[in-house]
């Protein structure tokens, strides 16, 4: 885990794993990923087996969500990865 990301916020999405494909709209992918680590989770780049979702934004990477499918990855749209940082 990074450094300085533990707060307020705490570990609401400790060991989860998380990758950005495409343009946010909402949210820069810098401070989307930010957040995603402030709340105890984990950025990758490339979507592995160990990664729980898939987050998409305009224009995503076709392979990586053929990736995400083939090991059924959550994959998530913007609209919803931002509730879900409201909920947590």
């Amino acid at each position: 885990m990074d450094e300085g990301f533990e707060g307020e916020e705490g570990r609401k999405l400790a060991d989860l794993n998380f990758c950005f494909s495409g343009t946010l709209q909402d949210l820069v992918r810098s401070k989307a990923q930010d957040r995603v680590r402030a709340m105890g989770g984990r950025v990758n780049n490339a979507v592995t087996q160990r990664t729980h979702y898939l987050v998409v934004g305009e224009s995503p990477s076709a392979s990586k969500i053929q990736q995400a499918k083939r090991y059924g990855i959550r994959i998530m749209l913007e609209k919803d990865f931002l509730a879900l940082l409201k909920v947590c």
